[in-house]
């Protein structure tokens, strides 16, 4: 899926996630919890991030979104 929704990661490894995501609650209801932020704009917003000016280009917003979905269908597939 990430490859699918960004070619231009030749490699897709993993890297600390410093942020109290949500998914920390969902270890107890799956087997499969992956912690990922599918924004790649992100780079460029870093500095906003839970400032008052946060912000996201939409495109990048709507197709994280997307990523998101698609990883549930593919997940829900392989159930």
């Amino acid at each position: 899926t990430i490859q699918s929704y960004y070619p231009q990661f030749k490699v897709v490894a993993p890297y600390l996630m410093i942020a109290a995501t949500d998914s920390r609650v969902y270890h107890e209801h799956s087997k499969a919890v992956f912690r990922i932020c599918p924004f790649a704009g992100m780079a460029e917003d870093l500095h906003t991030v839970h400032a008052d000016d946060e912000r996201i280009k939409i495109d990048d917003f709507e197709k994280g979104i997307e990523f998101f979905k698609q990883i549930i269908v593919k997940g829900s597939q392989k159930a």
